[in-house]
């Protein structure tokens, strides 16, 4: 049995690179521009840090594995099976980065039912701190605006139905009989002590990947940012990934994100730099995306021997 998951697993991963290599050709971006001298060593750079950022979000996922089966399984594995089916992600319905997750199930014994535990508290914690540090970030930017020059106040509606939305998102989740017993039988102190640290991870994370983006506009496209706009910039590309997230049956939230954070945007800046910088940071992101699966892998063969 766990041959046959193996083989699978391998060859959705094979699938996820081929769509990855398709997308990056098919993107409307003129790379000998893109890789001029002086933006070639941003861009490395930039892959670098954003695959970092992947290697070290299992850290969450090992939280609430600790969580719900109470076992400690080695943070190395658990970084080489979320980088692997993070690629997944590329693969058309969104749903294979999870599905892939379930390997840990077969390595270490536990139940199948339990590493999808596993995993939506781990969506969940993920979806309260980008949504935390998203709103709070955007608003801000948002009220600075108002205050300093006199923008529409309009755009607290985009806030107000985002909040509304995750609401019931969230709301549709808890709700769900199975899941709340299984999850009222993990609520002891030191449980509900892993589970904020996990969302506060992810806050950590979400303010160092919209950074990275600032510096793709700032950097690569030397876009000059007010400090004004530095708050809503950051809210904004969140909110977008956040969105893009969520949404069922977009491939890493392709489509969802250039929409959403163009939207947000375009009363404050140009809307073609805001989707060429969201475009360049896509591929930084599939870059540092097999960065990290490349390296989890080195990494956890070079430990083990």
């Amino acid at each position: 049995m766990k041959k046959y998951i193996k083989l699978t697993g391998n060859m959705l991963t094979a699938l996820a690179f081929i769509m990855i290599v398709k997308r990056l050709y098919g993107m409307d971006v003129d790379y000998s521009v893109l890789l001029n001298r002086s933006n070639v060593w941003w861009l490395v750079l930039f892959c670098v840090l954003y695959g970092i950022h992947i290697m070290a979000l299992p850290v969450s996922w090992q939280q609430t594995i600790q969580i719900v089966t109470n076992s400690k399984v080695p943070f190395w594995d658990v970084e080489k099976v979320f980088c692997k089916s993070n690629i997944l992600k590329y693969i058309p319905g969104n749903i294979f980065q999870y599905v892939g997750r379930n390997e840990i199930a077969a390595r270490f014994g536990f139940s199948h039912k339990a590493i999808l535990m596993t995993t939506l508290l781990d969506i969940m914690a993920n979806i309260f701190g980008v949504a935390i540090v998203s709103l709070v970030c955007y608003a801000k930017g948002v009220k600075i605006g108002i205050d300093s020059i006199g923008m529409k106040i309009d755009s607290w509606l985009v806030i107000v139905v985002a909040v509304a939305f995750l609401f019931f998102l969230l709301l549709s989740y808890w709700k769900r009989k199975i899941i709340w017993e299984r999850i009222q039988g993990f609520c002891t102190l030191t449980n509900v002590k892993r589970y904020i640290f996990c969302i506060v991870y992810y806050m950590f994370f979400a303010v160092y990947t919209g950074i990275v983006y600032l510096l793709v506009l700032m950097q690569i496209l030397d876009m000059s940012i007010e400090n004004d706009k530095i708050y809503m910039v950051i809210g904004a590309y969140l909110l977008s990934w956040l969105l893009g997230f969520i949404m069922p049956g977009a491939p890493g939230g392709i489509g969802i994100r250039e929409t959403v954070i163009t939207v947000l945007l375009a009363a404050y800046l140009p809307s073609d730099s805001v989707l060429l910088a969201i475009v360049i940071y896509r591929i930084l992101s599939m870059t540092g995306d097999f960065f990290a699966f490349i390296m989890s892998f080195l990494t956890s063969h070079l430990i083990k021997k």
